[in-house]
């Protein structure tokens, strides 16, 4: 049995995937930009990541954060939902300024805090949210409005109490339909090598 190899041509081109995909490194999001952007982060200032690749399966821990805040007074109310991708479960949330969420499903909150939050760098902390991951596939975390706020369910908050001043939430560029946070995973470099091999010389 006569077994085919790489002839001129097509080694450059084998060597130079293989250059390509080692050296390739997933792109990481600098900290929002904005005023009021609310959105997800690996840490609870600007040196979190928005993606991360590869992440073991089990917990993960990501902040609820607002970027872009300069309002002396802090945040004393606040009202969101976090979208949970398929095969994730929020295990624990911990509310900052001792907070209290009168909405019991999970992802969904309507929060008045005990003691202001109150920006540091621009940056406001609101939630830590512990997730449990089940699964290797990637996931796409999304903000919405809480769908119990009459009118408009938009995000926001408010500096008092009876929300008389509340303002909305932006999204992280402005897009409601795009994801805040992801878990990415990618095939490993050399099973991806090995099919195409596999695939030309088959």
């Amino acid at each position: 049995m006569k077994i085919r190899t790489p002839d001129r041509c097509t080694l450059p081109y084998f060597l130079a995937l293989i250059t390509l995909l080692i050296a390739f490194q997933p792109a990481t999001a600098d900290i929002h930009l904005g005023k009021d952007v609310l959105g997800l982060s690996t840490e609870t200032n600007s040196t979190g990541f928005f993606e991360v690749t590869d992440f073991p399966v089990g917990v993960i821990s990501l902040h609820l954060l607002v970027f872009g805040y300069d309002h002396s007074e802090g945040i004393v109310a606040w009202d969101c939902a976090v979208i949970i991708p398929q095969g994730v479960l929020l295990a624990n949330t911990e509310l900052m300024g001792r907070g209290t969420n009168a909405l019991p499903q999970p992802g969904n909150f309507l929060v008045t805090t005990q003691e202001p939050l109150i920006a540091v760098n621009g940056i406001v902390h609101l939630a830590t949210l512990d997730f449990l991951t089940f699964d290797d596939e990637s996931k796409q975390f999304f903000l919405s409005g809480d769908p119990l706020w009459v009118g408009n369910q938009r995000m926001g908050f408010s500096s008092e109490t009876s929300e008389a001043m509340r303002l909305p939430f932006n999204w992280p560029n402005r897009c409601e339909d795009c994801p805040v946070f992801e878990i990415v995973y990618y095939t490993p470099v050399e099973e991806t090598f090995l099919g195409q091999m596999k695939a030309l010389y088959r």
